[in-house]
């Protein structure tokens, strides 16, 4: 072959190499740190995007607030800041009302068959309602093992609520509180365990890996597990960024994403288990709330979601529609 024809060919093979290998990272801001057990699904959805993409998208996590705040990622998704991150229910329904739905206690179910049955109807519903407000919904995970964590009693009845002081995160959150007679108290948590300690709260609305994590047992022992999940965990992408992508690496992310959140819940829940076991071989005294506890619990908190009704308008009804049967 003549050497001209010998360096064409070369050359050919390289441009060829090259578009095989070629690989489009997508920088993804997680507000909490690695060894959260929301991370496993995260992996999942990173394993997972890469497989059926063959290797040609990347999600690279930015744990701990590295790449953005929790309560900034939402915007800088949107804004093109960054070009994907995870945020939470509780901060988005201060700008989408709608998010209400999915912040409050026991707003999506808590039994695995049911939450998977309630994400999968919700899929089409949150891409459309973030969608038109500049973002790329592609999954969520539920904060399952809703517990309160307390000082020196468990709160069984609505009536136990009463006047406890309690660390929470949310505006409706705080309603449900207030709806139970107790007084909801805002502070970072990192200092849980030092207001606990110190008596500035009573009790702490957290989960089970949380609350191992933080070692909030060993000042709150008396735990009683609520058997509702909590403030879901919400997984963007900026619109650009999808549009950079060719059509079945899109289809990549997002069945990846919905694989994801599938497998999240089945983790979420083990992990959950396991570190309620672990807490109480440490000592801490857990109560589960009973179906007639549960039940209580959910007439004094029922007021709260009528009002969410009328500050999420039309715009709120498709996720209503969906979880009102689980409430």
């Amino acid at each position: 072959m003549p050497k001209f024809l010998q360096a064409v060919a070369l050359c050919a093979a390289m441009a060829l190499g090259a578009s095989a290998s070629a690989q489009t990272k997508i920088d993804l801001a997680v507000f909490h740190p690695e060894a959260d057990s929301f991370s496993g699904a995260i992996k999942h959805w990173i394993e997972q995007t890469g497989a059926r993409s063959n290797r040609s998208v990347a999600l690279t996590p930015h744990w701990a607030s590295s790449l953005a705040k929790v309560t900034e990622t939402y915007a800088a998704v949107r804004d093109g800041i960054v070009p994907a991150g995870t945020t939470a229910a509780g901060v988005l329904s201060g700008q989408i009302p709608a998010m209400a739905y999915i912040e409050i206690i026991g707003g999506l179910p808590g039994e695995g068959p049911a939450a998977k049955d309630a994400a999968q109807k919700l899929r089409p519903v949150m891409t459309r309602l973030l969608g038109e407000r500049g973002v790329t919904y592609t999954w969520m995970q539920g904060a399952f093992g809703g517990l309160v964590a307390c000082r020196d009693a468990h709160l069984k009845t609505p009536a136990d609520w009463r006047g406890k002081k309690v660390r929470t995160a949310g505006r409706w959150q705080s309603q449900q509180l207030l709806a139970l007679g107790a007084v909801p108290v805002t502070i970072d948590p990192a200092e849980q365990y030092i207001a606990l300690r110190q008596g500035t709260v009573d009790c702490v609305l957290s989960n089970n890996t949380l609350a191992l994590g933080l070692k909030l047992h060993e000042v709150a022992p008396k735990i009683t597990q609520l058997r509702q999940p909590v403030n879901a965990t919400i997984y963007l992408v900026n619109p650009r960024t999808m549009a950079g992508l060719s059509e079945p690496q899109r289809t990549a992310v997002l069945e990846a994403g919905a694989a994801a959140e599938t497998f999240g819940v089945d983790y979420l829940l083990q992990r959950q288990e396991s570190a309620a076991a672990t807490m109480r071989s440490q000592g801490a005294d857990i109560h589960t709330l009973t179906d007639a506890e549960l039940a209580a619990f959910k007439a004094a908190v029922r007021p709260v979601i009528a009002r969410i009704d009328e500050s999420a308008g039309p715009a709120g009804k498709p996720i209503a529609d969906i979880l009102r049967p689980y409430w």
